[in-house]
């Protein structure tokens, strides 16, 4: 749960992944936030589309330290894209997947 939060798509991956590649829990989780690893183009996809809205990116990047937003269009794009959810009135990145993965490249 603290890895993907139950998000279907990446549950799904990991599953088939595993399954495919015969990988243990260990080794999916440490392949995890590489390119080459079981998630690596949809992190990419996903870190492509904030390269390109360098707002969306900034914005990212503060609720990433911060948790807080200054930009409302912004926060609903990430919040619509899957990529932020609220918790406890601050916004957070939806799972351990996505924090580990922009919080080392952002």
């Amino acid at each position: 749960m603290e890895l993907l939060n139950g998000h279907p798509y990446l549950t799904h991956r990991a599953i088939y992944k595993m399954a495919i590649e015969e990988l243990s829990w260990a080794d999916l989780e440490l392949k995890a936030t590489t390119e080459e690893g079981p998630f690596g183009d949809h992190l990419y996809h996903q870190f492509q589309l904030l390269l390109d809205n360098s707002v969306l990116k900034d914005e990212l990047k503060g609720i990433v330290s911060t948790g807080s937003y200054s930009n409302e269009e912004a926060r609903e794009h990430l919040s619509r894209a899957g990529l932020i959810k609220i918790s406890e009135r601050s916004y957070v990145l939806r799972c351990g997947l996505y924090k580990r993965y922009f919080k080392s490249r952002l």
